[in-house]
């Protein structure tokens, strides 16, 4: 009986240990469940923050993808008025170069008495000659009267008398 006694307080101490260990891994079990969630929270509220700022960078792309297309928008119609006055230009110095040729056969005569005449011709508006396409854009500019090429002054009066700027 006493050996009975002694298993049966071995098999009690082995149960004992076993509860003890059981415990043991419990509560480790239960600090890591701890641990993890903790994580997760933390984890959770990092994920908040990062949605909000995406949220943030997403309104910032459109803002500046809005921007960017107005840009360009606006490049386009200055691109449009560049290559306008380019063609402006050039049927300003294509006229010149005609009325130059024209001049030159009467430059000696009574009409191009000097430099002052052209100043006032060009000044007092009868030495121009503006034609327009009809939607008011100005299609060809030409010297009337003297034949003295001025591009210099000429490009002037196109660009600030006539007030095209």
């Amino acid at each position: 009986m006493i050996d009975k006694l002694n298993k049966k307080d071995e098999q009690i101490d082995g149960l004992k240990k076993n509860v003890e260990t059981l415990e043991s891994t419990l509560q480790k079990a239960e600090q890591d469940k701890q641990t993890k969630d903790n994580q997760i929270k933390t984890l959770n509220t990092e994920m908040a923050r990062q949605e909000e700022t995406i949220g943030k960078l997403n309104k910032d792309k459109k803002a500046l993808e809005e921007t960017i297309k107005k840009t360009q928008s606006d490049l386009a119609a200055e691109e449009d008025k560049v290559n306008q006055l380019n063609k402006l230009k050039q049927k300003l110095e294509q006229n010149i170069d005609e009325v130059g040729d024209v001049g030159d056969e009467t430059i000696s005569g009574s009409r191009c008495e000097s430099s002052h005449n052209l100043t006032e011709n060009l000044r007092g508006g009868g030495g121009w000659s503006l034609r327009s396409a009809g939607d008011g854009s100005p299609t060809a500019v030409g010297i009337v009267g003297c034949g003295v090429p001025r591009v210099g002054l000429g490009i002037w009066y196109v660009y600030h008398v006539s007030g095209w700027i």
